[in-house]
This record gives structure tokens, sequence and C-alpha cells, in this order.
């Protein structure tokens, strides 16, 4: 395959990579704000996501990234989207999150099933509304001291919590 060849090709996947993200958007706008993105080897998060408010006059109410393959959470994830109730990034490459994870004092429920989490950030007592995390098959070392000021907490789910070889 040449050059120009590699090029074409990568530009037609960066492509639909941003109809996919464009699609799953207007399907959020119909959906009373729920974006769903699933199965798709994506790896990161389209900055249009971010302008969802500005183009549908809505807020995100929740965020569903199952499966892009995602390896890094930006900070300006959560400091952009800070209506989120509901957050899943799930069977994904996740390792750490942002510190601005505490920006979304509405999210009511954090899941994040099958990711390589080894942490999660110091301020995450900050979430006041948060009434169920998920963090089952993480490679979680400890939890930090601020998880005891999740007053709100109903469910937590800690199953095959395990390190990492």
């Amino acid at each position: 395959m040449s050059i120009a060849e590699k090029k074409r090709k990568g530009k037609l996947e960066e492509k639909k990579k941003s109809i996919l993200w464009q699609t799953a958007l207007y399907d959020a706008s119909m959906q009373n704000g729920d974006l769903r993105v699933t199965w798709n080897p994506l790896k990161v998060i389209d900055e249009i996501v971010y302008t969802f408010h500005a183009s549908f006059g809505f807020h995100l109410r929740s965020v569903r990234l199952v499966g892009i393959e995602l390896s890094d959470l930006p900070a300006e994830f959560c400091t952009q989207l800070p209506r989120l109730e509901l957050l899943a990034i799930e069977n994904n490459f996740l390792t750490s999150l942002p510190d601005t994870l505490s920006t979304l004092t509405c999210l009511r429920e954090l899941s994040l099933v099958n990711n390589k989490l080894e942490s999660l950030p110091d301020r995450i007592g900050y979430l006041c509304s948060l009434q169920k995390i998920t963090l089952n098959n993480n490679c979680l070392k400890a939890l930090p001291a601020t998880f005891g000021a999740l007053n709100n907490i109903e469910r937590l789910d800690l199953e095959c919590i395990h390190r990492s070889v």
C-alpha cells in the first residue's frame, strides 16, 4: 500500500469516527440527553461531545461509553459536562481518572466496570450526589481517604478487584 493510499485510509477512518460521534449526539438529543457509544474502537472522545449543549439547547444527562478502547478520560470531559447524572465507562482501558471528576457534583451513578483502574482521584469524595458506584474488575490498590465522605452511597460494587500482573 502506497503512502498516499495509507493517508486516504487514515482520513477515511477519521471521517467514519466523526460521523459516528455526530450520529450518537443526534440520537442523544432524541433520547433526552442520553449519549451511548458502544463497541466501536474509537479510542478517544471527540471534542464535538463538548458542544452538545450549544447544539441542542440542553445538557447531556448520561454518557455510556462501552468497549470503545478508551485509555484516557480527558480532564475537559468532566469540566465541559457539568450536569451529568450518570457516567458509565465500561470495558475500556482506563488506568486512572482525571482530578476534574470531582466537578461532576450532579453525578448520581458512576460505573467503571472492566477497566484497568489502579487508583481513584483523591477528591472523589466531592461527588456529593453519588448514590451508586460500580468498580468491578479493576486493579485498585486502595480507596482514597475522601471515599468515606460519599454520604449518599446506596450501592457500592467492588467485586473482583485485583492487582495487575
